[in-house]
């Protein structure tokens, strides 16, 4: 059976939450006190329980990860003179936005510049009555691939791409797919932006 898939021409009227978002956008959201040329102390405020700290390289490898035990004022120190010289990010993840604040270590110090930090929002995927409704604040304007795969139950391990779109230089993306399949199966909608993939399963 042939699996058809179509974007809704009705416009989306973009969540609320997105201008409250844009209000903040700018805004700092780490503290950084150095201790000497190699040490620092990291304070993040307004955090979750089970929000995701990290350090990476500039490549993106993964150099250090903790996950935060306690909602409220996070603090801790860090000694950095473990590290090679070369540009590094702490990157703190909620459950709606990636924070990155990038570092410099070289000889004699380490250097944090703010107005390189950025905030990333991840999308929203809500399906209601075979309509995936996909919602993403992009103020990066960075590139956004949608992709969407179905696997029909019948034939198990025969995911195939149905619907492939990338979308470009829009702040506010919105998006209502139809989906709809005369056999029984179920969908995967992977949106893939700034180095991550974001996914969801429709059964």
């Amino acid at each position: 059976m042939k699996n058809a898939i179509k974007i809704t021409r009705k416009g989306l009227v973009v969540v609320a939450m997105f201008v409250s978002m844009l209000s903040l956008a700018k805004e700092s959201f780490v503290s950084i006190i150095k201790k000497d040329t190699k040490k620092a102390a990291l304070i993040l405020n307004d955090v979750k329980k089970g929000d995701q700290l990290s350090i990476l390289d500039e490549s993106g490898i993964l150099l250090y990860e903790e996950r935060i035990k306690k909602s409220g004022t996070y603090a801790k120190g860090f000694d950095l003179a473990v590290l090679p010289e070369g540009t590094y990010a702490f990157r703190l993840s909620t459950d709606t936005e990636i924070k990155t604040m990038p570092f410099t270590v070289d000889v004699k110090t380490i250097t944090f510049n703010k107005d390189l930090e950025k905030v990333s929002y991840k999308p929203v995927i809500r399906v209601k009555d075979n309509l995936a409704y996909i919602t993403k604040l992009n103020l990066n304007l960075e590139p956004v691939s949608i992709s969407v795969y179905f696997e029909s139950f019948d034939k198990p391990n025969s995911e195939k791409l149905i619907y492939s779109e990338t979308v470009y230089n829009t702040k506010e993306i919105g998006k209502v797919l139809n989906l709809k399949s005369k056999e029984k199966g179920k969908y995967r909608i992977a949106l893939t932006t700034e180095g991550s993939t974001y996914t969801e399963t429709i059964n």
